[in-house]
Formats: C-alpha cells, structure tokens, sequence
C-alpha cells in the first residue's frame, strides 16, 4: 500500500483553473460596483444640500434666500446663501468636492443655479442634474416644489 502525501498534478490545475475563473469574473463587477457606489453617494450628497439650502430659506435663515450651485468645470456643489450664486455672501458657502471621475452634467438649469425663495421654498428653476462615471449615469430631478427625486434610468 502507497502511503500518498501532497496533491496531484491535474488538483493542483483544477484549483488554479477555478481561482482563475473567479477572479476574471469578479473584477468587472467590483468595476461596476465601484462606479454605482461613487455615483449613489454624489446624488445622496446633492440632495442633501437641496434639501438643507430648500429648508434654510423656508426657515428664514439670516433673512436671506439659499441656493446650489452646480460647477461641472470644478466637480463641486456648492451651498450658498444670497439671491444668486452671483451675488452670494460667499462667507456662508459650504463647498463639497465630489469623487474624482464624477462629472456633473445640468439640464435646464439657468446657470447651473437653483435659488430657494425665502419663506415658501420654492426654486427658482426646476431641471435634471445628471452624475456621469465611467459611463454609468444617475440623474437628480427638481420638481416646481423644489423637492429632488432621481429618476429611473432604463
């Protein structure tokens, strides 16, 4: 009788063979969920500052109006209070830089601005604001309530 120690050969291939396999299929779904995870954290983020800069001016805050600003060309979101993010009272910004490789595409937006008005809340526009990474897209609706919604993508 042969005393058998170690592995074979053809277990040895079997294992690399499956260790292999996983890996080649797991890589492109962590690519994806990377991407999905970036995304849903930007749109979570961006609704957060709607909903603070929508609520600060219905709450009447320092008397003044609060908006977002959208800056595609800076990958930022900024929070900011005054009747235009032109003529802002840049002490109170809050500024939040988003992930690299998010990029912010607006749509129909009047400069990229959503102003809330003071005491009703109401915006001064209402678009779509599109986060793009790595192909994958979400999109950010503001209804005539000033109220973000995401919408479906197909």
């Amino acid at each position: 009788m042969q005393n058998k120690q170690g592995f074979s050969l053809i277990e040895l291939l079997i294992t690399i063979g499956l260790t292999v396999s996983i890996s080649v299929i797991s890589i492109p779904l962590y690519g994806n969920l990377q991407a999905s995870t970036k995304l849903d954290e930007s749109l979570v983020q961006a609704v957060d500052f709607l909903r603070a800069a929508r609520e600060q001016s219905r709450a009447g805050l320092r008397s003044a109006n609060h908006g977002v600003y959208f800056d595609p060309g800076e990958h930022k979101i900024i929070l900011y209070q005054g009747a235009s993010y032109a003529i802002r009272d840049d002490a109170y910004d809050q500024v939040l830089s988003l992930e690299s490789g998010v990029a912010i595409v607006t749509t129909d937006l009047l400069e990229n601005d959503i102003n809330f008005a003071q005491s009703d809340g109401d915006p001064s526009d209402v678009g779509q604001i599109e986060f793009d990474f790595d192909g994958k897209k979400r999109i950010l609706e503001i209804n005539e309530y000033g109220i973000p919604l995401e919408v479906e993508i197909e």
